[in-house]
């Protein structure tokens, strides 16, 4: 039986083979095309570079020699990282570095995230003393969990007043997660995250048990879909689907990257993810049924938008031919099909203008992977409807 480590480390795993499908539908896609072949002559090449030694040499040289034109290539870069939810590094490799695999432990982007929204966990404080809040940023800077500092919905006189050891109920703790999160990974996280932030309570001179007895009020988990859009046509859905849930809507401003675009030119992939809060002294039990509950509601609103995840989050295996099959969510002309079985397969499917038994196959079987692909993403918003 997988030990917990173990199972976290499998959880990763496919979650990063989910991501992955984004990856390869941006390589197959003509506007990373249409960035090679801007970007590639003005480090005078035709062909991405063999190394990553070169490409740290080139993008240093052009850095120095030409800023403006340096920081418009980030620009270029940060808009297709926007668009497929991609970190903006693993974009750059692929569009610069030959056989580029973001997955490849002996390639640097093993190392690095693939996804730009990673989970971000937050302590969440509606009032405290500031030797309590200087505290606890002190502990964030080891934990990697931010304090954030709400105002207290209670009266003037009741806010200024200073906070009382035993008054954690003033203490909420926030996980947001990417919307293709699966959901024991998601529990997973957040029992992690529970107990780091009970830890980081109980060094600020906070009265946290190390069992939770009783009832504590606003404990439960509180779910919602954020995102930093407010005008595109999925938002607008997203929030008619989420007035009639549990699951609110919450528009924060802010860009992910320095290269904002039109955010009709965004998967919702890219747009949204989901903020899970609680409190402090949640039950285990409560806190994994809350989870469970508001990821399944929250797939079911992404769902009444236009968005499916499906039942069961998996890595569609067949997604990885994406580049090799031009699945760009455009139609291929006859000839043009002809082209791909030959590159796909190695031979040609007609002899004097007619299709061969073994061209006919291998024309259905191209179609028939091709759109099953498109399909899937599709279904995803990875493609146009």
């Amino acid at each position: 039986m997988p030990t917990g480590r173990q199972k976290l480390s499998e959880l990763r795993d496919r979650y990063d083979r989910i991501v992955l499908e984004r990856y390869y539908l941006m390589q197959a896609g003509a506007a990373f095309a249409a960035m090679q072949r801007k970007w590639l002559p003005r480090f005078r090449r035709r062909n991405p570079f063999g190394s990553m030694e070169e490409w740290v040499e080139a993008n240093d040289e052009l850095r120095r020699r030409e800023p403006d034109t340096w920081w418009q290539l980030q620009a270029d870069i940060g808009s297709l990282s926007e668009a497929y939810g991609l970190a903006p590094w693993q974009v750059t490799w692929g569009l610069f570095l030959r056989g580029f695999d973001p997955r490849d432990p002996n390639q640097a982007g093993w190392l690095f995230s693939l996804d730009a929204w990673c989970p971000q966990a937050r302590l969440v404080v509606h009032r405290a003393t500031p030797q309590v809040i200087e505290q606890l940023v002190g502990l964030s800077q080891s934990t990697g969990i931010l304090v954030e500092l709400r105002p207290s919905a209670s009266s003037g006189e009741e806010a200024d007043r200073a906070v009382d050891l035993d008054a954690i109920e003033k203490v909420r703790i926030s996980l947001e997660v990417p919307l293709e999160y699966p959901p024991d990974l998601a529990v997973m996280e957040a029992r992690q995250v529970l107990r780091v932030s009970r830890e980081m309570l109980r060094s600020a001179g906070m009265r946290v048990g190390m069992r939770v007895r009783g009832l504590a009020t606003g404990a439960g988990v509180a779910a919602a879909l954020v995102t930093h859009s407010k005008t595109s046509s999925f938002i607008q859905a997203l929030a008619s689907a989420c007035a009639g849930s549990i699951i609110s809507l919450v528009a924060e401003p802010g860009q992910p990257s320095i290269a904002p675009i039109s955010e009709e030119g965004k998967t919702p992939l890219a747009l949204v993810r989901l903020r899970l809060e609680f409190g402090a002294r949640v039950r285990a039990a409560d806190l994994v049924a809350g989870i469970r509950r508001s990821i399944r509601e929250a797939r079911g609103v992404l769902e009444n938008a236009g968005l499916t995840l499906g039942q069961r989050l998996r890595a569609a295996p067949l997604v990885v031919d994406s580049p090799q099959l031009r699945v760009d969510g455009n139609h291929l002309e006859r000839r043009g099909l002809g082209d791909l079985v030959e590159d796909v397969y190695g031979f040609t499917p007609r002899e004097r203008g007619r299709l061969t038994p073994e061209g006919r196959a291998a024309v259905s079987k191209t179609k028939s992977r091709r759109g099953r692909i498109k399909q899937r993403a599709r279904a995803k918003g990875l493609l146009p409807p």
